[in-house]
């Protein structure tokens, strides 16, 4: 299976905010798409948005689980991962305290944290 180049899809996710050519890595980014990108691992840049990133979409993908890069984005308010290859939910989930909407649907998760089954 042939995975996109990621400097590409993050070029795409940002819809074009490029400085000299490469990413700026303090932009005020708050959402980033990724759906049908063929991801098997969460990117790691993400990481460069921790500060702004309030939105997440990761549908559609082929993720078997969850990067500890992502719970450092605190202003996460909506994660979208359905139709993933999700298995397990680690309970440090709980450290993001702004996320208000979670979809997991469709993947082939085991069971749930404690911490996040209501």
């Amino acid at each position: 299976m042939n995975v996109p180049n990621l400097d590409i899809l993050l070029d795409k996710a940002i819809k074009g905010m490029l400085c000299g050519g490469g990413l700026v890595d303090d932009l005020p980014i708050s959402m980033l798409d990724f759906r049908h990108c063929q991801l098997r691992t969460i990117p790691k840049e993400i990481g460069k948005f921790r500060k702004s990133l309030e939105e997440l979409h990761l549908d559609s993908n082929n993720i078997g689980c969850l990067s500890r890069g992502l719970f450092h984005c605190q202003m996460l308010r909506r994660l979208t991962m359905s139709d993933n290859e999700l298995y397990l939910i680690p309970a440090y989930l709980n450290c993001l305290w702004n996320l208000r909407e979670l979809n997991l649907s469709n993947n082939a998760l085991l069971d749930l944290p404690l911490s996040i089954r209501n």
